[in-house]
């Protein structure tokens, strides 16, 4: 049941294709009483305007009303049926489209308020339902602030949404989170503000270990408003990406402080610093679910990638260079003979010749330049069965070939290993948040050496079904 007051908006509108051809049509809105929450869209194409011919998506909608300071917008509009002609003519009638996909729906209109603010409307996360008390009495109220250099006070803040439930006397709530910016629109546009704003976004994915994105905004300025949703008919959900009991980097008394530290350290890193947390941050918190082996790949990828960029190459010693020389001809000797190996040999005279390291090397130096500790987790070498060796058997194998709870539990590892980097890189303190999570099963010491001795040892369900098991 729906009790909740929701917004109905209708309109005449143009629906525009790619090659430029254009019908009207029929639109009718109701908005969510929450952001984040899906919006229905409906539009209808008038009988009186067939036959049409076949639009070609995406499409774009605009609202036909001439008020200056009211319109409407819809981007990248989608459809998996439209009807373009009838067999009986009804004047009066509507066909509906089916749409697949919007990008983004955007509503101008006017406000009584003169106020000028902007709001960045998130999603619902585990960590502010977590450690925020319930309380209706306020319909408004502020959880924390953030302070940006450029944007000045940020104000994270959770609204509810009351509505009384039918036949009762009780009350239904629903509450959402938006960060409040006092910004001159004037002076940014939407879209710059969002790219200020991402950085934060970004550090708050690691402290809540849950992705937190950006499902629309809303502006008030010199009494217009403008409501802006993204994906407003599939709208995105993050799920908390760590392990249950739930837990977190920081308490909600202590996230401004984070927060505030990890935005002026934020600022102080080069472009590749910011480029690496970045992808640490969608690693640790992605967007979407990921099974164990996507997420052990897109986390390896993102610590090798640091760990390969922070390398200072070395000059060869004469060694090196005599070693690279018999690996060079080793390796030609073995392509005249056609073995599949030359070019691995031929990859390893390259990396003494160039005084480059094993991937090993590189992460371990990275970890100990930057004092991260890792000697507590799964092994990052360890011969086939470490981190390293799980990654070339997911890459050139398949996950079919590790044990699936060796493998859930090595991902946790890494995830811990590239978190406590990432909370590195940015100054925010993370051993007391870990040292809490010592007294878990899968960070157990013995436990994690049964698992790294079983991780190889899985059945070929195939071979044996065929019975061509060696």
């Amino acid at each position: 049941m729906d009790s909740y007051y929701r917004e109905k908006v209708s309109f005449d509108a143009k629906l525009l294709d790619l090659s430029g051809r254009e019908v009207l049509v029929d639109c009718n809105l109701r908005l969510p009483a929450i952001w984040g929450e899906k919006v229905e869209i409906n539009i209808g194409i008038p009988h009186s305007e067939m036959p049409i011919n076949v639009f070609e998506n995406p499409c774009q909608l605009s609202s036909l009303q001439d008020a200056p300071n009211y319109r409407v917008e819809m981007g990248e509009v989608c459809y998996r049926k439209i009807t373009t002609g009838l067999h009986q003519a009804r004047k009066f009638g509507l066909s509906p489209i089916i749409l697949t996909h919007v990008a983004h729906l955007k509503i101008v209109d006017q406000c009584p308020n003169g106020e000028s603010k902007f709001y960045i409307c998130i999603t619902p996360n585990d960590y502010l339902s977590d450690n925020t008390s319930l309380d209706s009495s306020q319909m408004l109220e502020e959880l924390t602030s953030f302070h940006c250099s450029t944007l000045g006070e940020i104000k994270l803040q959770r609204y509810w949404v009351k509505s009384r439930v039918s036949s009762s006397n009780d009350y239904a709530l629903k509450s959402g989170y938006w960060l409040e910016v006092s910004a001159d629109m004037h002076k940014y546009e939407a879209n710059q503000i969002l790219q200020m704003i991402s950085p934060i976004l970004d550090i708050l994915s690691i402290i809540f270990r849950q992705r937190v994105s950006v499902v629309g905004w809303q502006s008030l300025q010199s009494g217009v408003r403008t409501r802006y949703w993204i994906y407003p008919i599939e709208p995105s959900e993050t799920h908390y990406a760590g392990l249950e009991p739930k837990k977190y980097v920081a308490s909600i008394n202590d996230l401004s402080e984070v927060v505030n530290k990890a935005i002026h350290t934020h600022k102080l890193l080069q472009g590749r610093g910011r480029q690496w947390l970045f992808f640490l941050s969608y690693g640790l918190s992605p967007a979407i679910q990921l099974q164990d082996a996507e997420r052990f790949m897109s986390l390896f990828r993102t610590l090798e990638k640091i760990s390969s960029e922070s390398y200072e190459p070395k000059a060869p010693t004469d060694a090196n260079k005599v070693a690279a020389e018999m690996l060079q001809d080793l390796a030609d000797s073995m392509e005249e003979m056609g073995l599949d190996t030359s070019s691995r040999m031929k990859g390893f005279a390259k990396m003494l010749t160039n005084g480059d390291s094993p991937l090993a090397d590189k992460i371990i130096n990275f970890l100990n330049a930057h004092s991260v500790s890792f000697k507590d987790l799964w092994d990052i070498e360890g011969k086939k069965k470490g981190l390293i060796g799980i990654r070339n058997k997911l890459a050139h194998g398949g996950a079919h070939y590790i044990n699936h709870q060796s493998l859930a539990v090595a991902t946790f590892h890494l995830s811990v290993l590239a978190e406590r980097v990432a909370c590195t890189l940015l100054e925010i303190p993370w051993k007391e948040s870990h040292r809490r999570e010592m007294r878990d099963e899968w960070l157990d010491p013995s436990y994690v050496q049964v698992l790294q001795n079983e991780v190889l040892k899985v059945k070929n369900v195939y071979e044996e079904k065929h019975g061509t098991a060696k």
